[in-house]
């Protein structure tokens, strides 16, 4: 029984701590009214706050998950500090609903999340489905106070997905300051940027992320990531990643950072990267330590160290869309038409992992695409025979490739009067008014581009 459970390293059922739920019913930053008994914030009976739900898993002996009744677009805007997760009991799980439909803000005066806390035991979080911008923690002089403007991961075991970080200022790891044990997927990080504390004496970097292992075990994965726009300026080092402790990178885009350390730096062997694009960092080589490499990657430049042995590309230019909504849950950088990155990963490491950041199955041609875009091609093959009466309104069925991310469906010079993108081959439009008998191509916009015409996207309007 109990016994041979706990010998095999298996916790018996009765010895884990219940599961509850909170749904966060409230945009306002109010605390716990009894963190002990209940999601409830001081706001009344009722009122449940992202504070007060992370109050309560803090203050009881339980697993958690937050989930939210809020209307889209919504922010949470902190005005009482971080957001710290301290309880060592159970696991905590946030589970957003979409990084585009909600926002957790740091109101540019303090951090935004806060996970662990040094010597008090693991912290075990899991955080799905939000952005986490405008964190700033650059007034204070001492560590880890000036560290982490998005997340701090203090020790703790932290698994980010679907998340977007974006907009936070830090002296170290503005994005995320990372001290313990994280697994990042399918997220996000720009337009994050560091600068010196008032009154620091230990200087500043990590735009993106910094790694920083001070003797502990720390271990970074990151798989399906996208890493643009992220600032270092003087008298700032450590590039847009300074890497420290285990760490591995999968499929990861790193493109178009700025900087005087490089979009790397510090990593050594410490860093494992494979299938993945790192290229045109601004005020600086691309690798100021080169990592471990694992093969299938993209250098624009050389200072990677990567080497056809590994079948790598250097000195080559991926050809990438700028960030943009490129469908899924957050942003991508798309690869052009005529990107070497696409099918440069050898079919045998493919794929690995199976879908790209926004969850499109690899691969979508001969064989898997470097960095976190998986690249289908633009095109309506073919369309409703029919684009129903004249007078508009008709349903219109397109089927074709590339149509993720799709921002205007056209019927001849006329959009759409609305569309839903149903899948990366399909979307579903209302037509628009027209005249009767005459065929019109059915063209498709995305943030790539538009889809050429051919004699598969005709339709006409019929007459009543």
């Amino acid at each position: 029984g109990a016994f041979w459970a706990v010998a095999l390293g298996v916790v018996p059922v009765s010895a884990l701590p219940p599961s509850v739920s909170c749904v966060v019913n409230s945009t306002a930053d109010a605390a716990a009214f009894a963190p002990a008994t209940g999601c409830d914030s001081t706001l009344g009976a009722g009122k449940v706050t992202l504070r007060s739900a992370i109050d309560h898993f803090n203050g009881a002996a339980i697993s958690e998950t937050v989930a939210f009744n809020l209307p889209a677009g919504s922010v949470i805007r902190l005005t009482l500090g971080e957001l710290h997760v301290v309880s060592s009991t159970g696991t905590l799980k946030i589970a957003g609903p979409g990084a585009r439909a909600l926002a957790v803000d740091g109101n540019a005066a303090d951090r935004v999340f806060h996970l662990g806390r040094a010597l008090r035991g693991t912290v075990t979080a899991v955080i799905s489905g939000i952005t986490v911008r405008n964190g700033h923690t650059t007034n204070l002089s001492t560590f880890p106070a000036y560290a982490g403007g998005g997340f701090f991961n203090d020790q703790a075991n932290l698994t980010l997905d679907q998340v977007v970080v974006t907009g936070n200022v830090a002296s170290f790891g503005a994005g995320i300051d990372q001290e313990g044990v994280l697994t990042l997927t399918n997220s996000t990080l720009s337009g994050n940027s560091v600068t010196m504390s008032v009154g620091s004496v230990d200087g500043c970097g990590g735009a993106a992320m910094e790694v920083k292992t001070e003797g502990l075990r720390v271990t970074t994965t990151l798989s399906n990531v996208t890493v643009t726009g992220n600032t270092e300026g003087p008298p700032c080092s450590g590039g847009t990643f300074a890497i420290a402790g285990k760490t591995a990178f999968t499929n990861v885009t790193i493109a178009g950072n700025i900087g005087a350390d490089g979009a790397i730096s510090g990593a050594g062997v410490s860093l494992a990267i494979s299938d993945s694009i790192v290229a045109g960092q601004s005020g600086s080589a691309n690798c100021v330590s080169a990592p471990t490499d694992g093969g299938n990657n993209l250098d624009s430049g050389t200072s990677c160290a990567f080497t056809a042995l590994k079948h790598d590309q250097f000195s080559t230019d991926p050809l990438l869309v700028p960030l943009a909504n490129n469908g899924g849950s957050t942003d991508t950088m798309a690869l052009g038409a005529t990107s070497p990155a696409i099918d440069g990963v050898l079919a045998a490491a493919c794929p690995q992992p199976a879908a790209d950041q926004r969850g499109l199955t690899r691969p979508q041609g001969a064989s898997c695409d470097i960095g976190a875009f998986e690249f289908s091609p633009l095109k309506v093959t073919t369309v409703s025979a029919s684009c129903g009466v004249p007078a508009g309104g008709g349903l219109v069925t397109i089927d074709g490739s590339g149509l993720l991310g799709a921002t205007q469906v056209r019927f001849g010079s006329t959009p759409a009067l609305s569309f839903t993108v149903v899948s990366d081959t399909r979307i579903d439009a209302v037509a628009p008014s027209g005249p009767s008998g005459q065929p019109v191509d059915i063209t498709v916009t995305t943030p790539a581009g538009t889809s050429i015409t051919s004699a598969g996207d005709l339709c006409s309007h019929q007459a009543a």
